[in-house]
């Protein structure tokens, strides 16, 4: 049995499949099984997945008919891992050949590990930054409440116990590795590796949004935007919370206080009858419950900060402050 299974859905992936599935077979970490199934593609994907498998007894090509989507293919592969941990990974990315050692060394008694992805563009040319730092996020040891707020685990630079792979996050409304990574975080824990594991391709149509604005004179969209800023972010917070509560993977405890901070955001921000004009005490709330799970001064200080904004009940200056610094790049 491998001590690693990678997972590959496919899905019109024959430009970059060669490039990316020659980077997993040059791991030096060799103990792994690539399992691939393709999801209705109408390039050559079959073909290219069927000549690699034919040069390499660690690949496994799953029989698949339709086009059922990403997170089925992903549910798929996983009831078919054999190894005690699991990758996934994008077709058309490119693996560093130290990706699985780093991490497994790092990972200790932690359910994951994830690394840096450094941004290539469709030529494969470095584009100078890392994933995260393109959207302003800083992972660190600290970095726990944090997590909570912003979604900064991509599963393309991970490694995952396979029995703390939680399926249910395929089916939340939110960032299935995001959800991955926090029942992780919450349980045993996770560690980040500040080394460059996965080369995240960025090709096609990728679009970045700017927001223009002079400090003082704001447009009447731009209201429309901080309205829902803040919508958006009660409404994920929200989502967040429930689906920690509901998790399989947290102790009883942990579990029931989530639980308890999803119903109390449900209540003052969404329950039809609410007729609130403050808080209603849920920043309080919030705070109280989640400090002791802060990972430090710098975790604890962002996450309330956003707290503060997330309940405040009005579009105050710290509010367009957070919209313009991570929209106005």
């Amino acid at each position: 049995m491998p001590k690693l299974s990678i997972i590959l859905p496919t899905y019109n992936g024959a430009r970059f499949l060669p490039e990316q599935i020659g980077s997993v077979l040059k791991q030096d970490d060799e103990d792994f099984e690539l399992l691939i199934t393709d999801d209705g593609s109408t390039d050559d994907t079959r073909s290219v997945t069927a000549e690699l498998a034919a040069t390499d007894a660690r690949i496994r090509v799953i029989a698949s008919s339709g086009n059922l989507g990403q997170n089925n293919r992903l549910a798929q592969l996983i009831g078919e891992a054999t190894g005690d941990y699991v990758a996934i990974c994008d077709q058309d990315d490119r693996w560093a050949p130290d990706r699985n050692r780093l991490l497994f060394a790092a990972m200790g008694d932690r359910p994951m590990a994830f690394g840096r992805s450094e941004l290539i563009d469709g030529d494969g040319t470095a584009m100078g930054k890392s994933l995260l730092e393109a959207l302003l996020l800083e992972p660190g040891p600290e970095s726990k409440l944090r997590g909570l707020i912003r979604p900064m685990y991509s599963a393309h630079a991970t490694i995952t116990e396979r029995g703390h792979l939680g399926v249910a996050g395929l089916w939340a409304p939110l960032p299935f590795d995001w959800m991955m990574a926090l029942e992780c975080l919450f349980s045993r824990g996770l560690v980040y590796v500040d080394e460059a594991v996965t080369f995240h391709r960025l090709h096609g149509g990728n679009q970045a949004n700017h927001l223009q604005s002079d400090e003082g004179k704001y447009s009447a969209s731009y209201f429309r935007w901080l309205f829902l800023f803040r919508r958006i972010g009660r409404l994920r917070l929200w989502l967040v919370f429930d689906f920690l509560g509901r998790s399989a993977l947290l102790d009883s405890e942990t579990r029931r206080l989530f639980a308890h901070l999803a119903n109390r955001c449900q209540t003052v921000w969404f329950a039809e009858w609410r007729a609130l004009r403050n808080d209603g005490g849920l920043r309080a709330d919030i705070k109280e419950a989640l400090r002791p799970l802060s990972g430090g001064t710098a975790d604890w200080n962002y996450f309330a900060n956003e707290i503060d904004i997330l309940t405040s009940p009005k579009l105050g200056r710290p509010m367009r402050q957070e919209v313009r610094r991570r929209y106005q790049m």
